[in-house]
């Protein structure tokens, strides 16, 4: 502080500081390389330093030259900041620390984002555990409610899988407050896990919530939601439709139908693609057509009917393979099976397309070799059943995928049914129904018993889904209703004429 035998002037925002070379030299690399390696400020008497706190920089000289350091809540981060500047790791090591010790609901916010911008691991997981205590307590403060929207969605991101969903919605309703925000609900309502949300939750504070309710896209994320886990009645929305398409497998493109399942209305829709043997389901507003064949080549694109444009759209997913089966599981499509024409060959590779990155992967292979095998999706597994085998003949297999290990293993063999199929799920039973006879097996996953279902009035196969905990079964001319109690088939009020008919459910707000 006498400035005795002091070599070098360092100004900080117009401080000087007399110091010497050696001192800052022996703790610093960043100094030792400024005043030893070929820098202008080797030589130089004085050297200005940019972007540094005066403060802290003063705070961090103390401790060059005694090895002690002092921090409060006030200086701590910009202490650390200036010490990360100079390559001073164990007072950046000692500033992390104290932060840490010192967090609470009200410097949380700050101090996660200050770990997030510094890399500090083991301070971002000690503010993200205050976080998801105390959400509610720290969604109250003015830290909160002043954060971006990207950064609301980065904070929320960080802490979906562990905090209450129940808080999260909360907290989002907290930051929206008044309608200026209002833009803004539908995208942070997509981040909150509502498989965690109670029914209770949900008819106390979102049933009758006013900006939920006025936003058409927060009543369709209402509906997608809850709808299959509440009743209709407690959704409280009105907009519903359900609706079944239906089409032909070979290349009878002009027929493509929409049968409201509401009002039971059959509509004809868009001249879809001349493909064959391809496969369908549906994800968001669309209805898929992939792994399908013309002029016998494998399809090197597939197609999207948009249900609101009602129109066929290109999309860009090349499966390579036709008669396979295909199903969504959550944002993911999982294609299995099918042959290929190229290769003149049955497969039992299995493809898994991300919707949200666009990204395809393959995954482990099935068992078997399977052509026109039956897919069904139960608690986030992949279930496919019997298919023709590459000898042609009738397999009556049933095997699942778990996206989790990544394997596939077999469940147990159907009794049944076998040789090509179609299959849908409905409470915890696996229904799986022969494309070219009327024999329909139900399977319990529960028990692993499998039973025969009452046969169909009419002598033709055809596809089977299910909507609304409904069994529905389409053939040439028609469509049969499956009434469990009564166990008898009744017939849709719609007739068409379709070769080799295609079903697949939708369901709308």
């Amino acid at each position: 502080q006498a400035g005795t035998y002091c070599d070098i002037s360092l100004t900080v925002k117009g401080v000087e500081f007399r110091v010497h070379k050696i001192v800052l030299s022996s703790l610093s690399q960043y100094f030792l390389n400024m005043f030893t390696e070929d820098f202008v400020e080797k030589n130089q008497s004085s050297v200005v330093l940019e972007n540094i706190d005066p403060d802290a920089f003063h705070v961090i000289l103390n401790y060059f030259y005694t090895g002690y350091i002092k921090v409060s809540p006030d200086t701590a981060e910009e202490i650390l900041r200036t010490a990360d500047y100079f390559s001073l790791k164990t007072v950046a090591a000692l500033c992390c620390e104290y932060l840490e010790t010192s967090v609470n609901a009200e410097n949380c916010i700050q101090r996660y984002f200050f770990a997030v911008q510094y890399g500090l691991q083991t301070l971002k997981d000690a503010t993200l555990a205050v976080i998801k205590e105390y959400l509610a307590t720290v969604s109250a403060t003015s830290s909160f409610h002043n954060l971006e929207i990207n950064s609301l969605k980065d904070l929320i991101s960080a802490i979906v899988n562990d905090a209450c969903a129940e808080k999260i919605f909360e907290a989002i309703c907290i930051w929206i407050g008044d309608t200026s925000r209002k833009s803004y609900l539908y995208e942070l309502l997509e981040l909150v896990p509502t498989e965690h949300i109670s029914y209770s939750f949900y008819m106390e504070k979102m049933k009758n919530d006013k900006l939920l309710r006025q936003d058409l896209k927060c009543t369709t994320w209402m509906l997608d939601n809850f709808a299959d886990r509440f009743s209709e009645s407690a959704i409280g929305c009105s907009t519903r439709q359900n609706s079944i398409f239906l089409t032909s497998a070979n290349a009878d493109a002009s027929k493509f139908y929409e049968f409201k399942l509401n009002c039971n209305c059959l509509e004809s829709r868009s001249f879809r693609p001349k493909i064959i043997f391809f496969s369908t389901f549906h994800y968001k507003n669309g209805i898929y057509l992939v792994a399908g064949e013309s002029d016998r080549k494998n399809l090197q694109k597939s197609f999207r009917y948009d249900v609101f444009e009602k129109d066929f759209f290109e999309f860009e997913l090349n499966c390579n393979r036709t008669n396979a089966a295909s199903c969504i599981n959550g944002d993911k499509l999982y294609v299995c099976g099918g042959y290929d024409l190229s290769s003149e060959s049955a497969l039992n590779s299995c493809l898994c397309y991300d919707f949200e990155t666009g990204q395809i992967t393959r995954i482990a292979d099935m068992n078997e070799v399977k052509e026109l095998p039956a897919i069904a999706v139960y608690q986030n597994s992949i279930y496919v059943c019997c298919g023709i085998s590459e000898y042609y003949t009738g397999m009556n297999c049933i095997q699942r995928y778990d996206p989790r290990e990544g394997s596939w293993s077999k469940v147990a063999d159907t009794q049944f049914v076998s040789n090509a199929c179609s299959s849908t799920v409905m409470s915890d039973s696996l229904y799986v129904s022969e494309l070219y006879t009327l024999n329909i097996e139900k399977f319990d996953f529960r028990n692993n018993n499998s039973d025969k279902i009452t046969l169909p009035k009419h002598k033709d196969g055809g596809y089977i889904t299910s909507v609304d905990n409904k069994l529905f079964k389409v053939y040439p001319e028609g469509l049969e209703q499956y009434e469990p109690k009564e166990k008898k088939w009744i017939d849709k009020r719609c007739t068409f004429s379709l070769d080799c008919p295609i079903i697949v459910p939708w369901e709308s707000s």
